[in-house]
């Protein structure tokens, strides 16, 4: 891919973009508030097959995304800041696509919540509209540090969706990868403090990269909204790890105490 293609498609596409963000949430709830009326009817064996599809899909891609980031030494450098145009094309290419389907990974919401007639959690439909919002503005400002969080959140989802894959096969898998569930959230939670170093890094340490980053109102403001939306994102996502895994153990604990 050539350098600068982000503006452009960012700009191409916009349309769609603001389309498929405004029509998100209120499209999930009608869709819940239908199949619980039984207005809206999913068979569940396709269901199944629906969501088992759509993880292992998105899981095999998050794992060749990932794959062909590593193959540039620049995503394992300890700096964080890289003018876009110094990538390797397959950086530039899996950077965009990752960006630009953020938007088309609502679809989770509709297969693991509205199609079975639950509403998402604060937590799920959050992190879809702002990672989806950051990452199309990266985009149009041709971002030139966002590799190393597309590189963490495609080896963190290349494991999420295999194992929401694996678990619609049979409820013995489910049971038996059930203690991985853990595991998969703390990932998340580590991410985002990886996310949070990356974003500030750049904003406090500016000055080692000279007067590109400091006169570009742009790329700072896209280190700004990823700073705002990482810390926000360990709040969320670390209050969430210790409802499902933290405070139930304590309970019990207690409970055996009485």
């Amino acid at each position: 891919m050539e350098a600068g293609f982000g503006p452009a498609f960012a700009h191409d596409y916009a349309i769609w973009f603001v389309t498929a963000l405004a029509a998100y949430l209120p499209s999930v709830l009608y869709v819940a508030k239908g199949v619980r009326e039984e207005r809206i009817i999913v068979p569940k064996l396709g269901l199944r097959i629906a969501v088992f599809a759509y993880n292992a899909i998105a899981g095999f891609l998050s794992a060749w995304g990932f794959y062909l980031l590593i193959q540039d030494p620049k995503i394992l450098a300890p700096t964080a800041w890289y003018p876009e145009a110094n990538f390797p094309p397959n950086t530039r290419l899996v950077i965009v696509i990752f960006c630009a389907t953020k938007a088309f990974e609502f679809v989770d919401t509709f297969l693991h919540s509205a199609l079975k007639g639950r509403d998402p959690s604060f937590l799920h439909a959050f992190h879809h509209i702002a990672t989806s919002l950051v990452s199309w503005y990266a985009i149009a400002t041709n971002c030139h540090f966002q590799h190393n969080p597309v590189a963490m959140n495609l080896i963190v989802h290349a494991v999420m969706f295999t194992y929401f894959a694996l678990v619609e096969i049979h409820p013995f898998i489910k049971s038996a990868l059930r203690p991985f569930r853990v595991l998969i959230t703390g990932m998340q939670v580590l991410q985002m403090f990886a996310g949070t170093y990356n974003q500030a890094f750049v904003l406090f340490t500016s000055g080692v990269y000279g007067p590109e980053l400091v006169n570009d109102t742009a790329q700072r403001n896209v280190a700004i909204f990823g700073l705002l939306m990482y810390t926000v994102y360990i709040g969320l996502f670390g209050n969430f790890f210790w409802e499902q895994y933290i405070a139930p153990k304590k309970s019990k604990e207690e409970k055996k105490k009485k």
